[in-house]
């Protein structure tokens, strides 16, 4: 008996979304798991990855007090990086894609960028970590450390911007797009160490929380698509 082609592509296919959504459920399952050691850690003030942190923040602080020309260039990157910046720039998307008639995506960069709001400030709350104490201190800011809300911010924004943007970019497009958003939100998070005003795991911390809280709002925005009729 002949096989029928459409029917083995079909197997084929569904084989293969089987496959990925596997690979994606554990890469989620992970990201969680190192959260909450994270948040164990940053409660702790004892343990290999506390004296960890500490060290980092005073290796980087003695560096940059050796360099005091580049405090206003990391200064910079951390204003204009920072939380304030990604909400605007939300905002004025949030606006454009209304006026332009996308109203899911409009509504999903408006509800990812407030939740990553709300996950940041209580986060910090739950977890009340003081902030890093370094010899020469270059910035003062207030509020909780763990997690970073810079870190946490940054992610969350240019994750929304991938998520909207690379399905319909080419792939050298997306390449170009992607790098920059490494390059992005890894010099936020690094602007954060190195002016003294969170540990690593702040900053780790921030980046899962906000990678987790996509990977869920990001699922159900496409389940609520594929419901809506053709």
């Amino acid at each position: 008996m002949m096989r029928h082609p459409s029917g083995s592509m079909t197997r084929r296919a569904l084989q293969r979304l089987g496959v990925r959504s596997l690979a994606a459920a554990s890469l989620v399952l992970l990201a969680a798991l190192i959260l909450a050691a994270l948040v164990v850690f940053a409660r702790s003030k004892t343990g290999a990855v506390h004296r960890l942190d500490v060290s980092t923040a005073n290796d980087l602080n003695r560096y940059l007090a050796g360099h005091r020309g580049q405090v206003h260039v990391w200064k910079a990157v951390t204003d204009i990086g920072g939380p304030s910046t990604w909400r605007v720039l939300a905002a004025v998307a949030v606006v454009v894609l209304w006026v332009r008639r996308q109203r899911r995506a409009a509504m999903f960069v408006a509800v990812a960028m407030i939740g990553a709001a709300v996950l940041s400030g209580v986060t910090k709350a739950l977890i009340g970590r003081a902030r890093p104490i370094v010899k020469v201190p270059v910035d003062r800011v207030g509020g909780g450390s763990f997690p970073s809300g810079h870190a946490l911010t940054s992610f969350a924004a240019v994750g929304t911007l991938l998520l909207l943007l690379l399905p319909v970019l080419s792939t050298a497009w997306r390449a170009v797009l992607v790098s920059a958003a490494v390059v992005v939100v890894a010099a936020v998070g690094f602007s954060r160490l190195i002016l003294g005003v969170h540990y690593v795991t702040d900053v780790l911390g921030g980046w899962l929380i906000a990678g987790l809280w996509l990977a869920a709002l990001w699922s159900v925005f496409r389940r609520g698509g594929r419901r809506r009729p053709a």
